[in-house]
Formats: C-alpha cells, sequence, structure tokens
C-alpha cells in the first residue's frame, strides 16, 4: 500500500454539504493553510483533506492524495493559497493606513479594495457557533 501523505484538517460537523461547497468554490482556506504550512519550503502547498469524522469521510480536492472522495474544485489549494495571501496584504496595507471596514456590515462590499483574491462572504458568521458571544448577526442585521 502506498504511502499517503498531506495535512488532514478534522472536522466534527452534522453534514458534509459546508465542507464540500468550501472545496468546490476554492473557500477552503484553512486547508490551504495547513498544506502551506506543512512544508514552506515547497513550491507548492501540500494537497490536504478534511477528515470529517461524523460522517467518516475523508473530503478533498481532486488530486488529495490523502482524500478518499474528491471534490471538484473552482481553485486549487495552491491557488487559495496565493490568493488568501493576496487578500491577507490588502487588508494589512489598509489597516497600515488607519483604514478597517466591518466586512459584514450592510454596503460594505461598496467600500472593498480592488484586487481582493478571497471576498468576504455576504452574510456575516454564516457557520459560526459562538454568535452568541460576540453577537455580530444580531448587530449586522
Amino acid at each position: 500500500m502506498p504511502i499517503r501523505s498531506g495535512p488532514v484538517d478534522l472536522k466534527w460537523t452534522k453534514s458534509a454539504k459546508r465542507r464540500r461547497t468550501e472545496l468546490a468554490e476554492g473557500r477552503a482556506l484553512q486547508l490551504a493553510t495547513y498544506g502551506a504550512i506543512a512544508d514552506p519550503a515547497a513550491a507548492a502547498p501540500a494537497p490536504g483533506a478534511y477528515d470529517l469524522l461524523n460522517q467518516r469521510r475523508l473530503v478533498g480536492p481532486v488530486g488529495a492524495i490523502v482524500s478518499d472522495e474528491e471534490v471538484e474544485a473552482a481553485r486549487s489549494l495552491a491557488d487559495t493559497w496565493t490568493d488568501l495571501m493576496g487578500t491577507w496584504r490588502l487588508w494589512r496595507d489598509l489597516a497600515a493606513k488607519g483604514v478597517a471596514l466591518g466586512t459584514g456590515l450592510p454596503e460594505a462590499s461598496d467600500h472593498f479594495p480592488e484586487g481582493l483574491g478571497i471576498v468576504p462572504g455576504q452574510e456575516p458568521c454564516q457557520y459560526c457557533e459562538l454568535t452568541s458571544l460576540c453577537r455580530v448577526t444580531q448587530e449586522a442585521n
């Protein structure tokens, strides 16, 4: 049996839908980050997968050798990482100039900087289970 290598992000979730959608849309940010830090000297992030513990499924993008179930992705984990780093630099540069933007607030998208590789979601904290702590959904809506 061949040795398979790559980051595996353990997730406990009721449904595989969210993680499959993240992969399909090229928004698997955490998985791309784990792949990038697995071998920082590598030319591209290591291909990884989500281990959906509750469903007993190992789901990753097409070509991820650590996955048992493949999802056709809009962009690779390497491209997701590149876009994430570019987006982080844009937000960082704005913050250094004293500019902050509440991305979950109405009409915030009118003020997004040009060139975002990763655009914030339309809804604040769509999947967060801690909204009772930050109350962003109550405040923003």
